[in-house]
């Protein structure tokens, strides 16, 4: 042919017809987790979580904060980023407070 092309990162071939594959260049992966290429996902890759945080980014801590709660009443614990205590409690019918402590009149 006479020439010979010099691909610009990112593409290979003889005419640097085929584009590499770099998705893991430009991911969103969080928390030390480990981007793996995938053709299963709309972003063609996924996030290898490390013990403790999951989500599609590996974006969400994995507390276990409701396993030592002061929720009361059988009330249930729900985790939740908004308060101090990393958790609230959902109290049943009858009962209210931040640890449903309180029962209704």
């Amino acid at each position: 042919d006479g020439y010979i092309c010099e691909c610009p990162d990112g593409f290979s071939g003889q005419y640097c017809e085929n584009a590499d594959n770099v998705t893991c260049d430009f991911n969103l992966c969080e928390n030390n987790s480990t981007c793996v290429e995938s053709n299963t996902t709309s972003d063609d890759y996924i996030c290898e979580c490390p013990d403790g945080f999951s989500g599609q980014y590996c974006e969400n801590a994995d507390n276990q904060t409701c396993d030592f709660n002061f929720c009361e009443n059988n009330s249930t614990c729900v985790e939740s980023n908004t308060t101090s205590d990393g958790y609230i409690c959902e109290c049943p019918d009858g009962f209210s407070g931040q640890y449903c402590e309180n029962a209704d009149n």
